[in-house]
């Protein structure tokens, strides 16, 4: 889910969506670099991170301690920019919705897509199918590593609170959730969430 202060922006391929702001270690799930990093080999973000958030265009290299963007629309020569601009970098995954502009929206079978979240193009999954879901966003966050990101910010974590067409339990998503934060984190990645306090609300920290 995107923040409600950017609601009005249109999704990809016409949106803009673009932050400055805090994080704080409650919008945090503990993050650890990916060993691919250029940077240190193990990163604990502060109590107050300022970060910069954009999902289109190229990166702009803004005065904050890290920046989170597409992780399908920039590899490592963008990574590697803002590394060199002594940032870190977190990659965007949507992990609760399909999007049929992505590479591997193909992957998706009829039967975990529901209802549409609002966004065009997008679909809510139904993270109660684990074994259809975890090999797709394994291969998502595999993705990110291999760029070089330092870590990842999972979007639309929130299902079981909305109508996806799908009955699904908080017990479920919150299932899925800690899967989705330990993958993350067997690859030596960080967890980076917005508006954890709503998303997360089930879910257990890493720590």
């Amino acid at each position: 889910m995107r923040p409600e202060a950017i609601h009005d922006v249109p999704i990809p391929p016409a949106r803009d969506m673009k932050r400055i702001g805090f994080l704080s270690t409650l919008v945090l799930a503990l993050a650890l670099a990916f060993s691919a990093s250029a940077l240190a080999a193990s990163w604990k973000p502060p109590k107050q991170l300022t970060w910069y958030w954009q999902l289109r265009g190229t990166p702009k290299i803004e005065p904050v301690m890290a920046t989170d963007i597409d992780g399908f629309d920039n590899g490592s020569a963008e990574v590697a920019k803002l590394h060199a601009a002594g940032q870190r970098a977190i990659c965007y995954i949507d992990v609760g919705t399909s999007e049929n502009w992505r590479s591997d929206f193909s992957k998706f079978p009829a039967s975990v897509q529901g209802k549409t979240n609002g966004w065009p193009g997008e679909k809510w999954l139904n993270v109660a199918d684990l074994t259809t879901l975890k090999p797709i966003m394994t291969a998502r966050f595999q993705m990110c590593q291999a760029a070089g990101y330092d870590a990842v910010e999972p979007d639309n974590m929130d299902g079981f609170e909305n109508s996806t067409g799908f009955s699904i339990t908080a017990a479920q998503q919150a299932t899925y959730d800690e899967w989705v934060a330990g993958e993350v984190h067997a690859l030596e990645c960080g967890q980076a969430g917005a508006r954890c306090g709503v998303q997360r609300r089930q879910f257990v920290l890493c720590g």
